[in-house]
């Protein structure tokens, strides 16, 4: 992708619908502005993330998005948000996306208090359990969860 395709990427996951409008704050500030300016600014690494990330095997998938999780200089700019919205879009099921505010609002429900980014692809594990396991017990849909 060009740093363009990223933009345009971008913009898509932050579409969304509300208060009768379509709006680009879906994510945001993840996908939008400053934050993906410094996500594809590093047009390589951006690629060989992103191919990694959407098109290896789940392990390969999952491993990688540990390593931008617990290393933020893999991927500059990527935070939690980017490897697992692109995880999420592979299986919303099995994939919660990874948000602060999905952090605060398990802690606040049930008392979750999972390990930090930093345990990478372990810590993700850990937040996707606790996150599909409150979405079953109070019938949450996945593209509710975050």
């Amino acid at each position: 992708m060009t740093a363009e395709h990223g933009h345009e990427l971008g913009a898509l996951f932050n579409k969304d619908f509300a208060l009768g409008s379509h709006r680009q704050t879906r994510f945001s500030p993840a996908f939008h502005g400053a934050t993906m300016n410094r996500l594809v600014e590093h047009l390589d690494a951006f690629n060989e993330q992103t191919e990694v990330l959407w098109r290896g095997t789940e392990d390969e998938a999952l491993d990688a998005a540990g390593r931008i999780f617990a290393d933020p200089q893999v991927l500059p700019g990527a935070g939690r948000s980017y490897p697992s919205v692109l995880l999420y879009l592979r299986d919303p099921k099995r994939f919660p996306v990874w948000l602060r505010a999905t952090m605060q609002g398990l802690r606040s429900a049930v008392g979750y208090h999972g390990p930090t980014r930093k345990g990478g692809r372990k810590a993700y594990e850990q937040f996707a359990a606790a996150a599909l396991e409150f979405a079953a017990e109070y019938q949450v849909t996945p593209q509710e969860l975050d």
